[in-house]
């Protein structure tokens, strides 16, 4: 029996070597995921958060390394395996979904052949065998005439059937655990919503954790459970998601709620704009020795300057990293 959250990453940390310097581009991440729950990992470009979903799949190459922590799925610390069982794992029990599908799509393929080619790989079926699976699939993921469609090429299809296609393959094998990285962004606001309502439906049913990363904190509060808010490489806050858009603690995460637009709000002259954040997130080499996000703060004082804060629990039973949050 499985002891522990389902899936976790515990203290995570990601390096990048320049020269004779190695920079903490990730640093002490940690976040849990029950089965079948969907949490959030939010933050602005440049954060971290598409790092981690690739430390999580084995992907993190030269000049970048896992430099500590660890990342448990069902007991197997991920971050220890290499090689052929760590191939074995990727699309099996950890699948990504990536923003552009036109990109991580094989434009030389027919759908079919590339839906198919996890059975295969995976399950061991014969080409005929994943066939029928693959029409399956593309039927689940709500592809209209999904025998007659599996002979289609990428470019034959809208944006959004190269999204369900990408959502197939993804889920195609069961994973224990699906990342959706930024998977909408190219999709208009109509198409978005769908796509997330099916990635969550078809994940609850199979009981698959999905660790949800976008810079959409719309989508992320309909479709999330969780969320965990990152800055510069670290998490500075998490809540269940109603508490954390009701009740934010840490100032960058106020400021991220206090940017988005309310429904039925009008920019009509002298009316309050939008708030904004000032500045910019530092580069990896200048990231400051305390709070990290304390340049940028408007109620940081010296000892957000000098000492990193440690987390602090709030009342929903998430957690800040702020040195100020009552």
């Amino acid at each position: 029996m499985t002891r522990g959250p389902f899936f976790m990453m515990d203290n995570l940390c990601i390096s990048l070597a320049h020269g004779r310097w190695l920079h903490s581009v990730v640093d002490r991440v940690s976040l849990a995921i029950d089965r079948g729950e969907v949490v959030g990992l939010v933050g602005e470009s440049g954060s971290g958060k598409s790092l981690c979903a690739l430390a999580i799949a084995g992907l993190i190459a030269s000049p970048l390394t896992i430099s500590g922590g660890r990342i448990f799925l069902e007991g197997v610390d991920l971050a220890r395996l290499s090689g052929e069982r760590l191939r074995r794992l990727r699309g099996d029990q950890v699948s990504i979904i990536f923003q552009e599908p036109m990109t991580a799509l094989n434009p030389l393929m027919t759908i079919g052949d590339q839906i198919g080619e996890m059975f295969v790989l995976h399950r061991g079926l014969s080409r005929r065998a994943a066939r029928d699976r693959a029409i399956a699939a593309l039927e689940e993921v709500q592809v209209p005439a999904a025998r007659r469609r599996i002979d289609d090429y990428p470019h034959q299809l809208s944006g959004g059937m190269r999204q369900r296609i990408m959502i197939a393959i993804a889920l195609a094998c069961d994973p224990a655990l699906l990342i959706a990285d930024e998977a909408t962004t190219a999709l208009d606001v109509t198409l978005q919503a769908e796509i997330i309502a099916l990635i969550v439906d078809l994940c609850q049913r199979r009981g698959t954790a999905v660790l949800m990363i976008s810079h959409d904190l719309g989508l992320v509060a309909r479709a999330c459970s969780r969320v965990a808010v990152m800055y510069a490489g670290r998490i500075v806050e998490e809540q269940p998601a109603g508490a954390l858009f009701s009740d934010p603690r840490h100032p960058y995460t106020q400021a991220l709620v206090g940017a988005l637009p309310r429904l039925g709000q009008r920019r009509l002259s002298g009316q309050r704009r939008l708030s904004e954040i000032p500045g910019l997130v530092p580069r990896i080499s200048e990231y400051p020795k305390g709070c990290r996000f304390a340049p940028r703060c408007p109620i940081a004082e010296s000892v957000c300057e000098r000492m990193p804060p440690e987390p602090r629990s709030v009342p929903s039973g998430g957690e800040t990293r702020c040195h100020l949050h009552d």
